[in-house]
């Protein structure tokens, strides 16, 4: 239903993938920086970045959408809430946006300051959604480049998904 309105509203733009060259069309939907994050015509997320566009189709091209976490979950949500309605479409947003796997991609960065972030965000997530992320948060627990506070959280959090 959503490609199919973005499709019929002619709000698809042309980049080049990265991976292969080839033509993909794609809608922007969250601003990052200078660049976007958007949904391709096949409903993959994507990003811009000054080369071209990356379909964020593993872990680790989340990378380059990590500034996000710098922005509230909510402040995120409304921003998608905001794309849908100008499409007359209504959908929840974590039904479509890839909200865990930037969670997932801000723990396992190997950066605190991204944890410490992802963390925040994780905090708004519901039981079942945390237990997704549990291997993220043991991985948390044991690295050394993370602070005793974000060690810390990871740990508590785990035990209370052992509950």
């Amino acid at each position: 239903m959503l490609i199919e309105r973005m499709k019929e509203l002619k709000k698809f733009h042309v980049g080049k993938r990265i991976i292969d060259k080839k033509d993909i069309n794609w809608c922007p939907v969250v601003k990052i920086t200078d660049n976007y994050m958007g949904i391709s015509d096949d409903g993959e997320w994507v990003v811009e970045v000054s080369e071209g566009i990356h379909v964020l189709s593993e872990i680790k091209l989340f990378v380059f959408v990590l500034p996000l976490l710098e922005r509230s979950l909510s402040s995120i949500n409304l921003t998608i809430i905001d794309f849908l309605s100008s499409l007359s479409v209504e959908l929840d947003p974590k039904e479509i946006f890839p909200y865990l796997k930037i969670i997932q991609a801000g723990l396992e960065k190997e950066s605190d300051y991204w944890a410490g972030l992802a963390l925040m965000w994780y905090k708004e997530l519901s039981i079942d959604e945390k237990n997704t992320l549990k291997q993220s948060l043991s991985l948390i627990v044991k690295a050394k480049w993370a602070s005793q506070k974000n060690r810390q959280i990871a740990q508590r959090e785990l035990r209370r998904l052992s509950i």
